[in-house]
């Protein structure tokens, strides 16, 4: 499978995000299933954050930059609402003096979160915290609140107005480009390297096999909602990934997608427990609310201001130069 991985050109489609962490990622991901390529080189697409379709771009977009401004809003309050709010301040306030005081949690936007990164990050790293922030208790309740903080930001639910909104600005590209990769393998031919992973025929498949996207945190949440998940109570936690899997019934003769969370099967809407939805249904059931294009995008993204004389109503960066652009590069 490695070997004709690498050895087929064209099989294999990767994205990363235009971050180190993420291709660094990206590269241990590849390098797990090529191999050593001999020096050969896998072409990889980034693009800048304007362009980007693996997080909420707030720069281009005001109208999403205001969700997202309301989504701070809901998130502080989930987090001063929790029973251990006050106790987790008081805590953090005692074990880091001088570095989290009543100014910090006053003034900073992201008071759990940053700190929530910092643990993680010590873990992975095979580091210590600061002496306190390894306690189960505190380090569970950081989790929890740094989820109710972060999560209104990115990842609002979509059964409601606001949520679906925001999630259609933030992730319709990717949503709308992952289904239109699966609809296109249907009905790419099946020949060559498409009719067996196992030959080693020359001729070059129509479509990648497999497409790979290296993001964030801030990319698997906001999938995770778009896919019917109401409420997030933890952080992903370190190199979690989603898969979503096009599959064949050949007694039915058609294709459905499982969509594997951390290697397990993830339960859908419109589909019972268990039972992976038809990629119609996904498609138009589940995520189709969601699509959007370049085009669209650009108008959805300009904000409204009317005012009591004739000027002209001001306009958001233009993104009409980049929609003839391909959704995935």
């Amino acid at each position: 499978m490695c070997l004709w991985l690498y050895t087929q050109e064209g099989l294999l489609h990767a994205r990363t995000t235009n971050f180190q962490r993420t291709a660094l990622t990206l590269a241990g991901v590849l390098t797990g299933l090529l191999g050593d390529t001999g020096g050969k080189a896998i072409p990889v697409v980034t693009s800048s954050d304007v362009d980007e379709i693996l997080f909420a771009d707030t720069k281009a977009c005001p109208n999403l930059a205001n969700l997202v401004a309301v989504g701070k809003k809901i998130g502080k309050e989930l987090c001063e609402a929790d029973d251990d709010y006050e106790w987790a301040c008081n805590e953090l306030k005692r074990i880091l003096p001088g570095v989290v005081d009543d100014f910090y949690f006053n003034s900073y936007n992201y008071q759990f979160t940053d700190i929530y990164d910092v643990i993680t990050s010590c873990k992975a790293a095979g580091k210590a915290p600061a002496p306190g922030l390894d306690d189960p208790r505190l380090v569970a309740t950081i989790n929890r609140l740094a989820t109710k903080e972060f999560g209104p930001l990115v990842a609002p639910a979509v059964s409601d107005e606001h949520g679906h909104k925001h999630l259609r600005l933030s992730m319709g590209i990717l949503l709308r480009t992952m289904t239109e990769n699966m609809e296109a393998a249907i009905n790419a031919p099946v020949e060559g390297a498409h009719a067996s992973l196992g030959q080693t025929d020359e001729a070059k498949p129509k479509l990648p096999l497999i497409f790979l996207y290296s993001g964030h945190d801030s990319t698997i949440m906001p999938l995770l909602s778009s896919l019917g998940v109401t409420r997030l109570t933890q952080w992903p936690p370190y190199l979690s990934n989603l898969v979503f899997e096009l599959w064949e019934l050949p007694s039915k003769k058609e294709t459905v997608v499982r969509v594997l969370r951390d290697r397990q099967p993830l339960d859908i809407p419109h589909s019972p427990p268990g039972y992976c939805p038809t990629l119609t249904t996904f498609r138009d059931e589940v995520i189709g609310s969601l699509f959007i294009t370049r085009e669209a995008l650009a108008e959805a993204c300009v904000v409204e201001i009317e005012h009591d004389t004739s000027m002209p109503k001001p306009r958001a960066m233009s993104m009409a130069s980049r929609s003839e652009e391909p959704d995935d590069e």
